[in-house]
């Protein structure tokens, strides 16, 4: 059921600006890969918590099966053959590499938005 939380939706516009900070000024090969591919599921977690009244539980499963199925279609070579591969809107969203290790972060982000979500006790 659709419900707004403004405590998520907070958390989110952080964790979103922090992805555009990463994105624009961070150029190294771990912070940016790996520590924006957890964000972006932390990111998509406190979304859907602040639209929803879903458990946390299904808002970082949601997420995290969600991200897992934009990285298969990465496997997949899905921007290539929709001819996105040099748009950035195919780049930014569809994603051009298929990467384990590009799951391990979205995993671990999963695991990150729940613990903070349990934490901070968002209803």
């Amino acid at each position: 059921m659709l419900r707004l939380n403004l405590q998520a939706l907070s958390i989110a516009g952080v964790i979103l600006a922090l992805e555009v900070l990463i994105a624009a000024f961070v150029h190294d090969r771990l912070i940016r890969p790996f520590g924006g591919d957890l964000l972006v599921v932390v990111l998509l977690h406190f979304l859907v918590r602040g639209v929803s009244d879903v458990r946390p539980w299904q808002a970082a499963t949601g997420s995290f099966v969600f991200a897992c199925a934009v990285e298969c279609g990465q496997w997949l070579r899905l921007a290539h053959h929709l001819g996105l591969e040099h748009h950035w809107f195919g780049r930014l969203f569809l994603g051009t590499t298929f990467q384990w290790g590009d799951v391990l972060a979205y995993f671990l982000g999963a695991v990150v938005a729940w613990w903070v979500d349990g934490r901070m006790r968002i209803t």
